[in-house]
């Protein structure tokens, strides 16, 4: 979780240099959020994954990305 953290730091802190309203900078934010849901995605799937102890690795796979799909 502090990679996630710290890209939105850093997208957030790009922001606030740019102004507000520039759409260079409106899009930054708008790439970082969906960069930082991304790797909590990639994140809560590791762990999932660390959960099922059971079955074939893709049976794993397979449980893991229903879980983390359920959620989202």
């Amino acid at each position: 979780m502090g990679i996630i953290h710290f890209l939105h730091s850093l997208l957030s802190l790009v922001y606030q240099l740019l102004g507000e309203r520039t759409a260079l900078c409106k899009l930054f934010h708008r790439q970082g959020c969906y960069v930082g849901k991304f790797l909590e995605q990639i994140a809560a799937l590791q762990n999932e994954m660390k959960k099922l102890n059971k079955g074939s690795r893709s049976q794993r796979w397979i449980a893991a990305i229903k879980r983390v799909l359920s959620v989202c």
